[in-house]
């Protein structure tokens, strides 16, 4: 088996995705600044949350204490036309490339959810007494299970994303 960062961006790029990267989820005081001036800046437009949860989301350790690295997606979604060549037509509206797709906000926000739920479960199993020899092989089931029902949501969420993208790319 491949190291989990190759099996990782092999399953990524399977999927469809075009770049997949890793980064440290390490705070950085020059990342927490340039969230705060975006802020300060108003250029998070009417997300009043993003401003009332900066704190926690400077570092992606401000959400998960635990983590360690990041998983960064990215695919093109260019369509097969110029997006821009609707603006020559002064009598035809221009709909942005990333709106014209399936609308897959629905499926993606069930699917935080059942991530979130999934971390909690794994979170409860490490939780689990292990005083005796029954109860570590009963916590070590219990944490492996729940591990590998929880890895695969993200994937579910790239297929997710990757069918948006295709629909967006034909149009």
């Amino acid at each position: 088996m491949s190291n989990p960062k190759e099996a990782i961006r092999e399953k990524a790029i399977d999927v469809g995705f075009d770049a997949v990267g890793f980064a440290s989820a390490m705070p950085s005081a020059e990342d927490a600044g340039h969230l705060r001036q975006y802020l300060e800046e108003g250029r998070h437009g009417e997300m009043a949350w993003m401003a009332e949860t900066w704190q926690r989301r400077a570092s992606p350790t401000g959400l998960w204490p635990e983590a360690k690295s990041v998983i960064v997606l990215g695919l093109n979604y260019c369509p097969s036309v110029d997006p821009l060549a609707v603006h020559a037509h002064k009598d035809r509206g221009a709909i942005s490339v990333y709106a014209r797709g399936k609308e897959y906000h629905d499926e993606l926000l069930r699917l935080i959810d059942e991530d979130t739920n999934a971390f909690n479960r794994v979170m409860a199993a490490f939780g689990l007494p292990q005083g005796t020899e029954a109860e570590k092989l009963a916590k070590e089931q219990a944490v492996e299970d729940a591990t590998k029902a929880a890895i695969d949501i993200p994937f579910s969420v790239m297929q997710i994303a990757y069918e948006s993208m295709v629909v967006i790319k034909a149009m």
